[in-house]
């Protein structure tokens, strides 16, 4: 969130420079409850709807058995098309007590989204060389 008077968006002091990219990049599936984090899966190439309902039947009743909520979770997930494909749907219908769907276009909505942005901050502010396998 940034508050500034009208038409000083521009302004250097209302600007923070950023590196999109250079740093190098890891995309991860993970799931948490109040207590505890549950299964994390690091994804190593672009993810289709298959690739996604794999990680699901592998990952998410392991997740919930581990966090001891598995008769009781409530998934969520954001309005990917992957996430939204038939495939997905149906299995989430038999294999999920509850599914949240966000509202479209609403990241300030999205719980997921806020702690994403804390985990950047808490990676970022240390050294990591590699990933281990």
């Amino acid at each position: 969130m940034v508050r500034r008077k009208p038409k000083e968006e521009m302004k250097t002091k209302n600007l923070r420079a950023t590196v999109k990219h250079g740093r190098g990049n890891v995309m991860i599936w993970g799931c948490m409850s109040a207590s505890v984090v549950g299964e994390l899966v690091f994804i190593e190439d672009i993810m289709e709807k298959e690739d996604y309902l794999h990680l699901l039947q592998h990952n998410l009743v392991k997740s919930a058995e581990k966090l001891g909520i598995e008769k009781e979770f409530m998934f969520y997930q954001n309005n990917d098309p992957k996430h939204n494909s038939y495939i997905v749907q149906e299995f989430l219908l038999y294999k999920c007590p509850k599914v949240l769907h966000p509202p479209p276009q609403s990241p300030d909505l999205n719980p997921i989204e806020h702690l994403w942005e804390e985990l950047d901050r808490w990676v970022g502010s240390r050294p990591i060389s590699l990933k281990k396998s």
